[in-house]
């Protein structure tokens, strides 16, 4: 939540990404946790840049 924030989308996207590409976890973890950071403010277009290569790596 600290890296992805809510002040800079582009910032929080680029982070997103390189968290997302170099994380493995199964998608039934990677959903829910998507669902947690969507509740705690993150923005649509952070989570997806996190998630996208999060389950394309596995």
């Amino acid at each position: 939540m600290q890296y992805l924030g809510t002040q800079n989308i582009l910032v929080g996207s680029l982070v997103g990404t390189v968290i997302g590409s170099i994380t493995m976890m199964p998608g039934f973890i990677a959903y829910p946790l998507a669902g947690i950071l969507l509740s705690r403010g993150v923005s649509y277009m952070v989570v997806a840049s996190f998630i996208i290569p999060l389950i394309t790596s596995c």
